[in-house]
């Protein structure tokens, strides 16, 4: 298969295109942005899942309650961080780390308090 292209000096040349190349490219491409946006979502679902446990804890009178919320927290962190990382993507991962060792530390300090 071939196509018209111009030249540089303006005339039309006819050379061959290699489609299988660039649609595999572009293929690889779309794979691998999927998966970037799969890993953010999963991101952003870790991020509420937080939230809702900063708020829980806040609310909670009972110190080694506060470090179990915290326990389950870092146990989540841990299963989106295998997802993310089964994506074969960096994207998100270590913002998920970062949330998992802010949970472990919040946990930690739970259990000296108590």
């Amino acid at each position: 298969m071939s196509t018209t292209v111009n030249s540089k000096d303006g005339s039309a040349t006819s050379r061959p295109l290699n489609f299988r190349i660039i649609l595999e490219d572009i293929a690889k491409s779309s794979i691998q942005n999927s998966k970037i946006v799969a890993a953010m979502g999963l991101e952003t679902q870790l991020r509420s899942l937080y939230a809702m446990v900063a708020t829980a804890a806040k609310q909670e009178d009972n110190i080694d309650k506060v470090a179990q919320l915290w326990e389950l927290m870092v146990g989540i962190s841990d299963e989106f961080a295998k997802e993310i990382h089964a994506l074969h993507t960096s994207a998100s991962l270590d913002n998920v780390l970062d949330i998992r060792k802010q949970s472990e530390e919040l946990r930690n300090l739970h259990r000296i308090a108590s």
